[in-house]
């Protein structure tokens, strides 16, 4: 019989975000503050367990331009994780339907693929523990295990460090993309490290609006100008910080107030993707019921 659950799969916004050193197998170690908003893709997965053998098919809606297909999208290669790594088959369908932009350091792909881990996690008759769950995740990329708890967290190591973070973090967003995006990897590559870190530079670490530092903006801005010009459109419209997020494309702002927000996404310019949204804080399970 088949059972079908749908996910909400909230962007992120990296509210901070250092790089603290480099691993022997070139994985850069992070030290990061990350908060889940109210950007969403909706995923729905269907399941039917089979005697043998896996068939999975996603198909995509909403934006679609610039998304992996097949084994390349990375809610597909979740599917596939976690039917390997619990030794079960069945015929699944994936939809994914899409608002969050992607190559945009947002990480819709990667909140993608904890939304199907958390769905077969209750549909799979034969699961495993949460922590499986969560090593599971670090196998698929860095950011997938900070979606599967998806409230705000220090993050640290290759993004396997999840501590939740109680800190006062803005409350209000606009968050702008431009038309180009930006290849993870290709911004990683830019990163010069100047001498050797052992150790998280952030240690005691408290976030405030009046410090925002990604130490992937020297290695992205000399690169996009643009996105140089979109935080100063955003400081021009009346937000209190800007920050890119992650490796970018995309810029927030931190604004005082939702009317202010949505006023400021208003005034930029049209060829700019603009949205406003909200600091999310609330149980992985709300966001089960509130994708149904």
């Amino acid at each position: 019989m088949k059972r079908t659950v749908t996910e909400l799969a909230p962007a992120k916004l990296n509210l901070s975000l250092r790089i603290v050193g480099r691993r022997r197998d070139g994985y850069h170690l992070i030290d990061s503050v990350i908060v889940p908003i109210t950007l969403y893709d909706r995923v729905q997965v269907s399941m039917v367990p089979r005697s043998q053998g896996v068939r999975i098919r996603t198909t995509v809606g909403g934006t679609t331009a610039g998304v992996p297909r097949g084994r390349r999208n990375l809610a597909e290669r979740a599917a596939r994780a976690f039917l390997h790594a619990t030794g079960q088959s069945a015929d699944i369908r994936l939809h994914l339907d899409k608002t969050i932009p992607p190559a945009a350091g947002l990480g819709g792909g990667s909140s993608d693929a904890a939304a199907v881990l958390r769905a077969l996690w209750h549909l799979a008759p034969r699961g495993f523990s949460r922590q499986g769950l969560a090593e599971l995740a670090i196998g698929l990329g860095a950011d997938v295990p900070f979606f599967l708890q998806c409230r705000p967290a220090r993050v640290r190591g290759i993004g396997e460090i999840i501590r939740p973070y109680r800190g006062r973090i803005p409350e209000w967003f606009v968050v702008a993309v431009p038309q180009r995006g930006i290849s993870t990897a290709a911004a990683y590559a830019r990163v010069r490290l100047t001498k050797s870190q052992g150790g998280s530079r952030l240690a005691p670490f408290r976030y405030a609006v009046s410090d925002p530092t990604n130490d992937l903006e020297e290695a992205v801005l000399p690169q996009r100008p643009d996105i140089g010009r979109l935080k100063e459109y955003l400081l021009d419209v009346g937000a209190r910080m800007t920050l890119m997020s992650g490796s970018g494309s995309a810029v927030f702002g931190v604004f005082a107030s939702q009317r202010r927000a949505t006023a400021a996404a208003g005034r930029l310019p049209r060829s700019v993707r603009a949205f406003t949204a909200r600091s999310l804080a609330v149980p992985v399970a709300m966001l089960r019921r509130a994708g149904r």
